[in-house]
């Protein structure tokens, strides 16, 4: 049977259930021996590791890409209550190379004094790149980085030029300020700057696509286990073209699709969603009548332009979707598949009008509940854990798998013993923080049980039970029949603010 008979096949056996983008994988189980297809376990440093990080992709969104959906979800373990740490590019991306939480690895914005490329350097001979190489991988970084690589201009000052970072063999990465442009950019190619024009074939995915391909020959011909991290920009939003200028957001910075993709979900209907609320509306939403100031003010969305960026977001991910079933294809052909763990995660969700917001960074379900799915040796096929996981935990399952060590205390957890055994972390606290840098304005989170609590910088606090309002629209906070459950979540996030290492996966909370 052909792959892609084998996707056609699964499509129409395949269901997938959504409420607030939770998408629940028909078919699977919870835990329990592995199912036949689950790859045979193999000893640690001897699986290759492929990391595929999408930027600004919805757990919702999964439902239109089938390769991993029968590619790897299918195949593999789909982590339905994984949440990033902080709903923003550089924090998340910074605690994946890291293991550790902003507030221990330093890099809580974007952009500086607070985030950007040039905080984490403080930490870079320490992260995930170089503790690879030093358990004997061929390593290889393709595509976005950290904002603000490469860039000379304010307020990144970037003065290494476009150096590789320390830990990667091969070195494709986006310089900024072209990072979000998808054709007319530039590339540091192992610290040579190379320009893709507008041609056809430069659409910036599927250059980046095809040098995962390269790489995976590459890290083979090196004779050593190979660990490829791609992080694609799509579906994020950016410029066909012409790089903005410093401070500008022209009318033409939106989702730019492959063109062979453009118009497929041109009547595509905005998902149902009750926290849906556009324009005026907002002001009389009794959804927002609860939130934070902050919250009010930033509900601005507007109906028909998050219409036409869903659209197209989901048109984007189509050519990302179509070089997972190459990658997964040339795996196959070569033989390893089955010594190769895939993991498919986004670095943030979105907003597309929930709350009456747009963009992301608040801690609301939309923008940190997110997609992981992982294939290959550890992880059961066709399963789902439902365990509270997060990006603290990518590091240190890559270590584990390799058989590698950190140089620095980790913060979360290897996510294989989660995996196989539905018990294990079932009682776990995760830490959720966001820090404004151009409101001086922060927020603290803790997810427990079905328990989401927040405590803005400002004093105003929030409290949702998700389990039974899965879409955030009734703030518990003031109702006094909650009083002793706000004392507790309070009580534990204050511990995890400053949580390190063992501290943070301590946890006497349970839903109360």
């Amino acid at each position: 049977m052909t792959r892609r008979t084998k996707i056609l096949a699964g499509l129409a056996a395949y269901a997938v259930v959504m409420a607030i983008g939770v998408i629940i994988w028909q078919g699977g189980s919870d835990g329990g021996d592995p199912p036949s297809g689950t790859p045979a376990p193999v000893a640690p440093g001897e699986a290759n590791l492929l990391v595929i990080m999408t930027d600004d992709q919805t757990l919702e969104s999964v439902r239109v890409m089938s390769n991993v959906r029968t590619l790897l979800a299918e195949q593999g373990t789909t982590f339905s209550r994984y949440y990033v740490t902080t709903p923003n590019c550089c924090p998340s991306r910074a605690t994946f190379y890291s293991g550790q939480y902003p507030h221990n690895n330093g890099v809580r914005d974007n952009v500086p004094p607070m985030g950007g490329a040039l905080l984490f350097r403080a930490i870079e001979d320490e992260s995930l790149g170089p503790w690879m190489q030093q358990a004997g991988y061929w390593t290889a970084h393709i595509g976005k980085y950290m904002n603000g690589y490469g860039d000379p201009n304010p307020p990144y000052s970037w003065d290494d030029g476009i150096e590789p970072q320390p830990g990667w063999d091969r070195w494709f990465s986006l310089i900024d300020p072209f990072t979000y442009t998808f054709y007319n950019y530039k590339v540091s190619v192992d610290g040579e700057e190379r320009t893709y024009g507008t041609a056809p074939e430069d659409y910036q995915t599927d250059v980046l696509g095809q040098e995962v391909l390269d790489s995976i020959d590459a890290g083979v011909a090196s004779g050593k286990p190979w660990f490829v991290s791609w992080m694609p920009v799509a579906p994020h939003i950016g410029q066909r073209e012409r790089v903005p200028e410093p401070g500008e957001i022209p009318d033409s910075f939106t989702v730019v699709p492959a063109p062979r993709h453009l118009g497929m979900f041109a009547n595509e209907p905005m998902f149902q969603a009750p926290s849906l609320v556009y324009g005026a509306a907002a002001a009389s939403s009794e959804d927002l009548a609860g939130k934070p100031k902050m919250v009010q003010e930033r509900a601005t969305a507007d109906e028909a332009l998050s219409l036409s960026g869903y659209r197209a977001e989901l048109e984007s991910l189509q050519a990302i979707d179509e070089w997972i079933g190459r990658m997964y294809d040339k795996l196959e052909e070569t033989g390893q598949l089955d010594s190769t763990v895939i993991v498919f995660a986004s670095d943030n969700g979105l907003f597309h009008g929930q709350h009456g917001l747009w963009q992301k960074s608040l801690l609301y379900e939309e923008a940190v509940h997110v997609p992981l799915i992982v294939r290959g040796p550890g992880f059961p096929a066709g399963t789902t854990a439902t365990q509270l996981t997060s990006n603290i935990d990518l590091a240190p399952t890559l270590l584990g798998i390799a058989g590698g060590e950190a140089t620095r205390v980790l913060d979360g957890r290897d996510l294989r013993p989660l995996a196989s055994d539905p018990a294990q972390g079932t009682d776990r606290a995760l830490l959720l923080e966001n820090w404004y840098t151009f409101t001086n304005t922060s927020t603290q989170a803790i997810r427990v049980g079905d328990w989401a609590y927040m405590e803005w910088s400002t004093g105003e606090r929030e409290l949702y039970d998700v389990g039974t309002d899965p879409y955030q629209m009734t703030n518990l906070a003031s109702d006094p029949a909650y009083a002793q459950t706000i004392t507790e979540l309070s009580q534990r996030l204050g511990v995890m603010r400053s949580c390190a290492g063992a501290t943070c996966e301590e946890s006497d909370l349970s839903r109360s």
